[in-house]
């Protein structure tokens, strides 16, 4: 199975999965000889039409190995480059002020929802006048929590986020 890189769009491929460029037949032409007509056809390589590789010229040869390393630092958020002619993994570029403040704002916006639909049946059950003791102290713990969310200044780094209360489902964090 071989492997390429095409820079233009970053692309893989694969002629197991584009298909190969040509395809291995018996000679369409060859006709057996009186004295042998079990003979098998001499085979031809013949263009694939089903090939969707790109232009070989568009292409960079890569190896399994290579392929693999380049699939599993992409997943870990580095970026391919091309370096001396050959796809490379590079770290990406630090993010602007600007993009760390979103990050920071996304983030506190993702907990602050966590927040309002924890604290949504708390308020129901204090407002409906049938909130336990124990339903109240976490509604006060909520409260707390949301606060000290809004009152953070994301203009500093690093963010020290407030301690989630123990009750608080998993939040995936993005910063």
């Amino acid at each position: 199975m071989a492997f390429y890189f095409r820079p233009t769009n970053l692309g893989f491929y694969s002629d197991a999965f584009h298909g190969s460029r040509t395809l291995t037949v018996p000679d369409p032409d060859w006709i057996a000889p009186a004295n042998d007509p079990d003979a098998l056809a001499p085979r031809i390589d013949v263009p694939n039409p089903a090939c969707t590789l790109p232009p070989i010229k568009e292409l960079i040869p890569i190896t399994a190995e290579q392929y693999a390393a380049l699939i599993d630092g992409q997943s870990r958020g580095q970026l391919i480059a091309l370096v001396d002619g050959q796809p490379t993994l590079v770290d990406p570029p630090p993010r602007s002020v600007g993009e760390e403040w979103a990050a920071a704002a996304r983030e506190r916006d993702r907990r602050l929802a966590v927040a309002a639909s924890t604290m949504a049946p708390l308020h129901d059950a204090v407002d409906l006048g049938i909130a336990t003791d124990d339903e109240t102290a976490r509604l006060i713990t909520w409260k707390r929590y949301r606060v000290a969310l809004n009152r953070l200044d994301l203009s500093v780094s690093p963010i020290v986020w407030p301690e989630a209360p123990s009750d608080s489902p998993s939040i995936p964090s993005e910063v």
